[in-house]
């Protein structure tokens, strides 16, 4: 089992915990255990349960801040407003259950 394999089962299963209950009432055993991980291994990879939220929330809107950063690109103001909320939109469709 590789080690980026146990991170990303973590992520996945925090994605899941924390869609489906309030980010108080998710634990970080919770989460280990679904993720079939240690719980050490959340501190190992994410520092805590703050972080780990902060490392879920970052890879569902990687697309999203992707299309924000603006630097170097020759599109207009407009033109990559549009391609945000292109890209938000998408996203959203992908994964229905964010906006909870």
């Amino acid at each position: 089992m590789s080690e980026s394999n146990v991170r990303e089962r973590i992520l996945q299963a925090a994605a899941k915990c924390f869609l489906e209950n309030d980010y108080k009432k998710v634990t970080t055993r919770e989460i280990a255990s679904q993720a079939n991980a240690n719980v050490a291994m959340i501190s190992y990879y994410f520092g805590n349960k703050s972080q780990l939220f902060e490392a879920v929330i970052t890879e569902y809107f990687a697309e999203i801040y992707q299309s924000l950063d603006v630097s170097g690109k020759e599109a207009s103001l407009e033109d990559a407003l549009l391609e945000s909320w292109q890209v938000y939109y998408s996203v959203m469709m992908k994964n229905p259950e964010l906006p909870a």
